[in-house]
């Protein structure tokens, strides 16, 4: 075990993966690491325990960016045009 990372809002276990190790390939050893699945919703603040770093070079890039891929729920969100439906807010002839 390399070091710990605290998710974000939006992020993935992929988007840890290559922010902590520049590869996907750490992906598969990080959920082991965690006891969590690739596809399991990250908690926002959690500490997750990371592996050895991959590629430096992505790793030394991104920083002080922290890649955020997650989908948002926006059901939450009463207007706006990611909210209006077609055939209900709109006519359609």
């Amino acid at each position: 075990m390399m070091g710990t990372v605290k998710a974000m809002a939006g992020q993935t276990l992929i988007d840890l993966a290559i922010q902590a190790s520049g590869s996907l390939e750490a992906l598969f050893d990080i959920a082991l690491l965690n006891g969590i699945s690739i596809t399991d919703e990250l908690t926002i603040g959690q500490i997750y325990k990371l592996t050895e770093v991959v590629d430096d070079s992505v790793v030394n890039n991104l920083y002080p960016l922290k890649p955020a891929s997650a989908l948002f729920d926006i059901s939450d969100q009463s207007e706006g045009i990611d909210y209006w439906a077609i055939e209900k807010d709109f006519i359609v002839n």
